[in-house]
């Protein structure tokens, strides 16, 4: 794992990359920390997604021997592709999600080479634990702890299969400068099965570091929805009332009079008007940072 987080500083030699904000998942994640770690000036934030920075345990590697006893053929097995999707989804997401298995069993077998896979995970099953602590301001020492200098921001799902190495990684991590998010109803593809809430996390990760300060929030945001039934809590109870945390109704917004009612055609048809015509605003964003929205 270390030679491949040398690779990536090749990569960023190669391409005259002076510093970058890393993404990973899985692997990825844990190859991006040591390079982190090695190379701090070169990473300005951490998106890391399950990132495990344990060294493989006695039970993890007894759990190992029966889906990779067929690894030197080089092909794809039953046993080894039963084990990655449980390293991508997870126990509950596969009972509850069966067609993201089957995409992923096909993605596998028709369009990932196997013997790249088998020498990556060769590289996994050989790995050391990430040697870094969380820094101890209490302690005086010349030798201070190794710790990530960057933002970082821990992200997992509640049922993900790697979700305690997670907890462990972040614990391990500056407070003042990590983060970590937990998504419910969400298991190990948090990509697949939360992508809205995934993007809106990265979205406000990247605010955090100064970058996309433009984009505001949409519209039909969770954050705006909630604002939307405080308000209609308080007009129904009183404006002097305090509104819960999370309210469990639903809200309704034909009720509320905020976009109108579907009995009235012309003011169903304008809100989505101005809906169309915020879209269109925020792609123009993109391309040209002083639009207003």
């Amino acid at each position: 794992m270390e030679e491949l987080a040398e690779t990536v500083n090749d990569v960023f030699n190669h391409l005259d990359i002076k510093s970058a904000i890393a993404f990973g998942i899985g692997v990825g994640a844990n190859i991006l920390t040591r390079f982190a770690l090695k190379y701090s000036s070169k990473v300005y934030g951490l998106i890391l997604i399950n990132c495990i920075s344990r060294g493989l345990g006695w039970l993890e590697g007894f759990t190992l021997k029966w889906p990779t006893q067929d690894m030197p053929q080089q092909t794809w097995t039953d046993p080894l592709l039963t084990y990655l999707t449980w390293y991508h989804l997870g126990y509950e997401s596969q009972s509850t999600h069966p067609d993201l298995v089957q995409a992923l069993r096909r993605h596998l077998e028709e369009n990932v080479n196997a013997k790249n896979v088998i020498k990556l995970l060769n590289s996994f099953l050989k790995r050391t634990p990430i040697l870094m602590e969380r820094p101890n301001e209490s302690i005086k020492n010349s030798n201070p702890p190794k710790s990530l200098k960057c933002t970082v921001v821990n992200i997992t799902g509640f049922s993900a299969p790697h979700k305690d190495d997670v907890i462990d990684t972040n614990d391990k991590c500056d407070p003042a400068m990590s983060s970590y998010v937990e998504f419910a109803d969400c298991g190990g593809a948090i990509l697949e099965e939360q992508p809205a809430k995934t993007a809106e996390a990265i979205r406000l990760f990247l605010q955090g570091l100064g970058y996309i300060s433009h984009l505001s929030i949409p519209k039909y945001s969770i954050a705006n929805r909630l604002t939307e039934q405080a308000a209609e809590y308080k007009r129904r109870n009183g404006p002097t009332s305090r509104a819960p945390r999370r309210t469990s109704a639903p809200f309704d917004a034909a009720d509320s009079g905020l976009y109108g009612n579907d009995s009235h055609g012309e003011d169903t048809d304008d809100d989505q008007n101005d809906y169309g015509n915020e879209l269109q605003l925020r792609v123009d964003s993109f391309e040209d940072r002083n639009v207003k929205i």
